[in-house]
């Protein structure tokens, strides 16, 4: 007969197989701002187009995701 697995080392076995990639770290809009040295006025129009808050902390591709698309928008208001 085969043994059952207790709760425990079923979520050991799940840990296991979970991959060893390690999740990208949230940082600060302000610490990416000037990591990445962006203008107060550019980092307000990323705030603003993203919808974000001024503490919302995003990872670094997220970020940069959101500077092209804020420098790649339409003029005019369409987003």
């Amino acid at each position: 007969m085969a043994s059952k697995n207790t709760d425990k080392e079923t979520a050991q076995a799940a840990t296991d197989k979970a991959p060893a990639k390690a999740a990208a770290p949230l940082l600060s809009l302000s610490e990416l701002a000037s990591m990445h040295r962006v203008p107060t006025w550019l980092q307000a129009g990323v705030c603003r187009l993203m919808d974000w808050a001024a503490d919302k902390k995003v990872t670094e591709a997220e970020y940069t995701a959101a500077l092209e698309r804020t420098r790649t928008r339409p003029l005019g208001g369409r987003a």
